[in-house]
């Protein structure tokens, strides 16, 4: 009885570690075609490797690698589908990488969609982010940056070399970018200061003087509500609030980017 029992989970133990060495070879399978840049078949296995596992890390690693094998193969309509359907329990730093993700994906279908999207609608059957208008695309882009600002004072103890999986950090310089809140902010400037296709004018403000972004010490709270080369400004300055006494090599760059906004984006800007 001892010899049947010791045979069963003797079993069980093998196929357990075998079904683990099985998954994560599988994992590895897929990592290795998305970094040869074969993202089709790169694709196919993290779809897989999606709908099968129950751990839920896991799931969203895979998902979130999908979206990026997608806007790789530029199939953006695609990868905003995904993400706007996603229904995966999100928990921790993982909530962050996914709102992350979506503000970059949504940035990316904006700019290749919003020339001829504008106003009208376009009804691709199945394709719910075609029927989105640039306005409704920017409103999920802001929401999406906001709610990764909310948790502010939690991102910032967030190294940004941890996330090489996540992001492509090969070029990245950390001195300049040492924490994963500051990719938020770059990733939100790149959004804010960058001319967009849009043909609603309801909201048309004045510029601001770009003499007001030269003060040494520019006090300006942040407002979402102001022109977008005031929001630039005082995003910055905020970022270098929140760094406190540390990073200081960031905390300097940042300033001088502020300085440069007038000079680098003059179409956000009024001169004297």
């Amino acid at each position: 009885m001892r010899k049947i029992w010791f045979n069963l989970i003797a079993g069980y133990i093998l196929s357990f570690f075998f079904t683990a060495n099985l998954w994560a070879a599988d994992f590895k399978k897929a990592d290795e075609l998305f970094e040869k840049g074969t993202f089709q078949a790169a694709l196919e296995e993290y779809d897989k490797i999606a709908s099968e596992s129950k751990d839920l890390h896991e799931v969203f690693k895979a998902f979130y690698r999908g979206c990026e094998s997608l806007t790789n193969l530029y199939r953006y309509g695609e990868a905003v589908e995904r993400i706007r359907e996603y229904k995966g329990n999100l928990s921790g730093h993982d909530r962050h990488r996914f709102l992350a993700l979506k503000a970059e994906i949504l940035r990316n279908f904006l700019i290749q969609h919003g020339g001829y999207q504008r106003g009208d609608v376009i009804d691709v059957p199945g394709k719910e982010a075609f029927r989105l208008t640039p306005k409704e695309i920017k409103e999920e882009i802001f929401n999406s940056y906001t709610q990764l600002w909310e948790s502010r004072e939690e991102l910032v103890k967030f190294s940004l070399q941890d996330e090489s999986y996540f992001l492509d950090l090969k070029n990245v310089d950390f001195d300049m970018y040492p924490t994963f809140l500051d990719y938020v902010v770059q990733s939100w400037l790149g959004h804010i200061l960058q001319s967009i296709y849009d043909s609603n004018t309801e909201k048309k403000v004045l510029n601001p003087e770009a003499t007001a972004l030269l003060a040494d010490d520019f006090a300006q709270s942040l407002q979402f509500n102001d022109p977008p080369g005031l929001v630039a400004a005082e995003l910055i300055e905020s970022l270098i609030r929140i760094h406190g006494d540390k990073n200081l090599e960031a905390r300097e760059r940042l300033k001088i980017h502020r300085l440069l906004l007038p000079v680098h984006q003059n179409y956000l800007y009024t001169y004297p």
